[in-house]
């Protein structure tokens, strides 16, 4: 099969363009983030003053890894900040700081949000949270959901700001008020064993991608959403894209599972395409198995499919830009996934969700097609990624007709990689394809 030169230039300018942008977006966002979020500064003793309400100027004691002595009135409390004293527990999203103060009978007289890396709208209810914790000991187990409330979709938040408020207030207790307190180091354990899991459903996937039976990808997709959707809760989101973008890692151990699913998806999509999306993602499994509900389907010409598709890589532009811009996560709340899968849906966003879930019935993948923007990105990773030798066509162009994403523009030799989620399809009714296997 001879390679068409006009192709392979254009193939070649738009991988080159790609990198471009993405070069260029990382060192924007590099000097942009040192303008807009500098480097965190300790509180000094006006700020805690301020956050305490001391009728005083607070007195540092043992620098800033060490507590602040704050009269109000009569009473006489201490404050750390789990920055300085639980510096190894972090968030979702990496780094926190918390200011936790304690009376003077040793329990939590309040706690305060410094900063944070959080998804915005995961913790649009932490003050509710950190005021569960007024009146407890920092020796009690205050396991989110027991003993404190918990944030909403945000369980690996919940338990680190529990975690930090434990640790930074024994260590409170010890140092100011001379109590005996166990100090156990309050480090998240590796998550190894979904990080496997998630190994394991890429292995498979690869594998199944070309074997002929469409019961193969059933079974996988039906997985996916019962393991890594709604009981492991591991999948790609685009406010994941906006953390590297923004160079806000999460921790490396408690979050490997997520450094498993990009990683494993930027590679595999560079060697064999767009696999996560087609195979992987728990919310496109989800919207798959809807699809095949026997109702009457909405059918879209795939040239303006094609088009429409555009709409999902302006959405990637448009929230990563916004995400650097205001250098927070809030845009990327626009996505159902966490919705579905943590049975957090209210208001406008349970609307959104009911709708894509509806429409998904009678249109194939409709959320992924048109409005995913993490899944447009491991589109644009397949396509300047490599592209696979095929037998050469005999230009029956079945696999035009049966390609579910619009991707096969006239036959196999002329695929839109971008579009491609490798469901294999189009393998299983090309006879040149058959032959080859037959040989």
């Amino acid at each position: 099969m001879e390679a068409n030169p006009a192709r392979t230039r254009r193939r070649w300018l738009r991988r080159l363009i790609f990198i471009a942008v993405v070069g260029a977006t990382l060192t924007a966002s590099h000097f942009w983030g040192r303008h807009v979020d500098p480097p965190p500064r300790w509180l000094d003793a006006d700020r805690v003053a301020v956050l305490t309400g001391a009728s005083e100027l607070p007195e540092q004691v043992g620098g800033n890894a060490g507590y602040w002595r704050i009269k109000r009135g009569e009473e006489t409390l201490y404050a750390a900040e789990s920055a300085a004293l639980a510096a190894d527990v972090q968030g979702y999203g990496g780094p926190f700081d918390l200011l936790i103060v304690v009376d003077e009978a040793g329990d939590f007289d309040r706690l305060l949000m410094v900063r944070h890396n959080e998804t915005p709208s995961y913790v649009t209810g932490a003050p509710a949270f950190l005021a569960s914790f007024v009146g407890l000991s920092p020796t009690a187990p205050l396991e989110p959901g027991t003993d404190v409330d918990a944030l909403t979709r945000a369980t690996v938040t919940s338990e680190a700001f529990a975690a930090a408020a434990r640790l930074t207030g024994r260590k409170i207790l010890r140092a100011a008020l001379g109590r005996e307190v166990e100090l156990e180091e309050e480090r998240e354990p590796w998550d190894w064993p979904w990080a496997a899991v998630a190994a394991a459903f890429f292995g498979v996937a690869v594998w199944a991608r070309r074997r002929p039976p469409e019961v193969l990808r059933i079974v996988v997709a039906a997985a996916a959403v019962g393991v890594l959707g709604f009981w492991a809760g591991r999948f790609l989101s685009i406010g994941d894209v906006g953390r590297l973008v923004m160079a806000k890692f999460p921790p490396f151990g408690p979050r490997l599972s997520l450094y498993v699913l990009f990683g494993g998806a930027t590679v595999i999509a560079l060697v064999f395409g767009n696999v996560y999306c087609g195979w992987v993602c728990p919310f496109g499994a989800v919207a798959e198995l809807l699809h095949k509900v026997p109702f009457r389907k909405l059918t879209v010409a795939p040239a303006f499919a094609r088009k429409l598709s555009n709409l999902r890589f302006i959405l990637l532009a448009v929230v990563v830009a916004a995400m650097v811009a205001r250098w927070d996560l809030g845009a990327a709340s626009y996505e159902p996934f966490d919705d579905l899968f943590a049975y957090a849906a209210a208001g406008l966003s349970l609307l959104f969700l009911v709708a894509v879930l509806a429409v998904s019935a009678f249109h194939y993948r409709f959320f992924c097609r048109y409005l995913c923007a993490v899944g447009a990105l491991w589109g644009e990773v397949a396509a300047v990624g490599r592209q696979p030798r095929l037998p050469p066509c005999e230009d029956c162009r079945e696999c035009a007709q049966v390609c579910p994403t619009g991707a096969v523009v006239e036959n196999r030799e002329v695929v839109d990689r971008a579009l491609c989620i490798e469901c294999g399809r189009c393998g299983r009714v090309c006879e040149a394809e058959r032959k080859r296997l037959a040989a």
